[in-house]
């Protein structure tokens, strides 16, 4: 079966996904937890997933 434009969307917004969290994890360890800029990280992640959220649910849709 070959992957559609979405399919390769979707990879790729998922190694998005996993490079922010583990760059929030990082900063996470270096500046704690409830620094403001892992909070910025943790809110960027929050923004990747919802957008995976949506474009499953577009991608069934189809």
């Amino acid at each position: 079966m070959k992957a559609t434009d979405s399919d390769i969307q979707m990879e790729q917004l998922y190694l998005l996904i996993e490079e922010k969290r583990n760059q929030m994890i990082r900063i996470g360890l270096q500046y704690g937890f409830t620094d403001e800029k892992t909070v910025v990280a943790s809110q960027q992640l929050d923004k990747l997933i919802h957008q995976a959220i949506l474009m499953k649910k577009l991608m069934k849709q189809d």
